[in-house]
């Protein structure tokens, strides 16, 4: 990697993101130009994510993606790289955010390892190790290695009482971060892939997509065992008494790891019904050695497919899953209030950017702050907006009671169907409605 040269165009295209405005062809053109760059400068995860903001670009100018969500994917984008050259982690919600929106696939984003578990492999209960002519790289990765997961076994104990506290999950992801990197470049693969599953975790509790609990408390334990008994058997394979590491596991702790990921942090579906006594632990076993060859199915369809579980009761336990989303009530005054507020902001702010004696300025960081000010406010105005929304369901809802007495009274069949149900307008207009 070219890093004096990547940090200059990223620093260029930061500026430029910040600025431009979605209807501007030109100017769009030009950041396009600086992606173009990228991708050929760089390598691995780094390289795919350039490729992905090229992509995200090029579907703006198609008219094929929002220009406001590609821009600002792309400018979260240009700081998740500018993080990568100085020696930080690619935020793993970027990569996921790249995926939804089409322009990174399913399979990359992750190393090849990675992709091969997507793919459904069996289990491999050893690793051949090719130590090549440098067996002391492989020592020195024992040493440090022991070094990172003592701190996480430290930290985890932090974590347990202060379960919201970011700098101890940072403390936590970084050493698997590092473990990831290096057993990659030694061609690791048991090592790696585990050690990017748990990262993976702790960086969704980063984002706030995973809530720690006792149960990722006990993988997060239970991982950092299991990397322990694989670095001391390649301690052995260095000192010549074996010639693999035992692997044995692995692929299981991965699938419970990932799982807990999707769940959020919450009781996994299994656990949850085996404790209602809808199955048996070996059940939920069974069911995790098909995810394996089939891993775009869940557990639940498993369990349904082959009848250990009715639809009912994997329904039943996933709504038991789901997180109470907390709502405060405030008087509609505060809230009108708020919305003008925010109105004479954007109209403040706009008249500030077009002021001709700040235009006038050559101070290119001047004008990016002013830039950055004016997509703040505008996704402060946008969030405002959407406080007063609520969804038109409930206004029509009535109508199905309507409806099922006239078919009552006339002594007809009738079958009401809604479309757009979810359709969110402002609260005023469903009270005049």
């Amino acid at each position: 990697m070219e890093r004096e040269k990547v940090s200059q165009i990223l620093e260029d295209l930061a500026f430029r993101v910040m600025t431009v405005d979605p209807g501007d062809l030109p100017a769009l053109g030009e950041v396009l130009k600086g992606l173009e760059e990228l991708p050929g400068l760089l390598e691995g995860e780094a390289k795919e994510l350039a490729s992905a903001l090229k992509t995200a670009l090029e579907r703006v100018l198609l008219e094929e993606l929002d220009g406001q969500r590609g821009l600002d994917f792309v400018a979260r984008g240009v700081k998740a790289l500018q993080r990568l050259v100085r020696g930080e982690a690619i935020p793993g919600d970027i990569l996921e955010e790249a995926r939804t929106l089409g322009v990174l696939p399913r399979g990359e984003g992750s190393s090849p390892s990675a992709q091969e578990a997507e793919e459904g492999h069996e289990e491999v209960k050893e690793e051949e190790v090719a130590l090549g002519d440098d067996p002391e790289l492989y020592q020195s990765f024992i040493t440090e290695a022991r070094d990172h997961l003592a701190s996480v076994e430290v930290n985890v104990v932090e974590l347990e009482t202060r379960p919201d506290d970011a700098e101890v999950i940072n403390a936590i992801f970084r050493p698997f971060h590092t473990i990831k990197g290096v057993a990659g470049f030694l061609n690791l693969t048991a090592i790696n892939r585990l050690a990017h599953a748990l990262e993976d975790m702790l960086d969704a509790a980063r984002s706030g997509r995973l809530t720690i609990t006792s149960a990722v408390i006990d993988l997060i334990l239970e991982g950092v065992d299991a990397l322990k008994s694989m670095i001391d058997d390649l301690e052995r394979v260095v000192a010549g008494e074996k010639r693999a590491l035992e692997t044995p596991g692995v692929e299981d702790l991965i699938a419970r790891v990932r799982e807990m990921v999707e769940s959020g942090g919450r009781k996994l579906l299994g656990e949850t019904l085996v404790e209602k006594g809808v199955v048996k632990e070996q059940d939920v076993e069974e069911a995790l050695e098909v995810q394996k060859e089939h891993p775009e199915k869940k557990v639940g369809e498993i369990l349904i497919e082959s009848g250990k579980a009715r639809a009912k009761d994997v329904v039943h336990a996933l709504r038991e899953q789901r997180p109470v989303e907390a709502t405060i009530k405030i008087e509609a005054h505060k809230l009108d209030n708020l919305m003008d507020m925010v109105g004479e902001l954007v109209i403040a702010q706009s008249m500030i950017r077009q002021n001709p004696v700040l235009q006038s300025l050559p101070d290119p960081k001047l004008q990016q702050d002013i830039g950055q000010l004016a997509r703040i406010t505008a996704e402060l105005q946008k969030t405002a907006m959407a406080l007063r929304m609520v969804p038109i369901r409930q206004t029509f809802q009535k109508m199905i009671r309507l409806v099922r007495d006239l078919s009552k009274k006339s002594g007809k069949k009738v079958r009401l169907l809604m479309e757009g149900e979810d359709t969110e307008i402002d609260r005023n207009m469903v009270e005049e409605i």
